[in-house]
């Protein structure tokens, strides 16, 4: 695991939640966060008309919402770089129980298409 220092030392709470019906993306960037240094707490399916977010959340496109205590911060930085997406610092329910939320999308799907292509054979 190459985690990185600043982020490791902070801790911060990851939940990943799958809206998509593409079993294994979730676990995918639960991955790639404890890599990071991120302390993954859960891993679910969602569907975004059930949470607070119906109108930014979709299964078509990845959001992360996090705590606004993480803005500025070099975990908010590498999510962002990480999984090309914005992380979006609105208060939901959610982040009671984590730092920070994924709702993962069908474009991440999209996303580690491409990663796997360019990885050398």
């Amino acid at each position: 695991i190459l985690q990185e220092v600043e982020i490791a030392s902070e801790s911060p709470r990851l939940w990943v939640r799958n809206t998509t019906n593409v079993a294994g993306l979730a676990s995918h960037i639960a991955s790639l966060g404890e890599n990071l240094g991120f302390d993954v707490v859960r891993l679910d399916n969602a569907d975004c008309s059930t949470t607070q977010l119906q109108d930014v959340c979709n299964s078509e496109q990845t959001l992360i919402v996090a705590k606004e205590s993480l803005q500025l911060t070099r975990a908010s930085d590498r999510l962002e770089e990480m999984l090309e997406a914005e992380v979006e610092y609105i208060e939901v329910q959610d982040l009671k129980r984590a730092d920070v939320v994924i709702y993962v999308g069908q474009d991440f799907e999209d996303y580690v298409d491409q990663k796997e292509k360019a990885l050398p054979k």
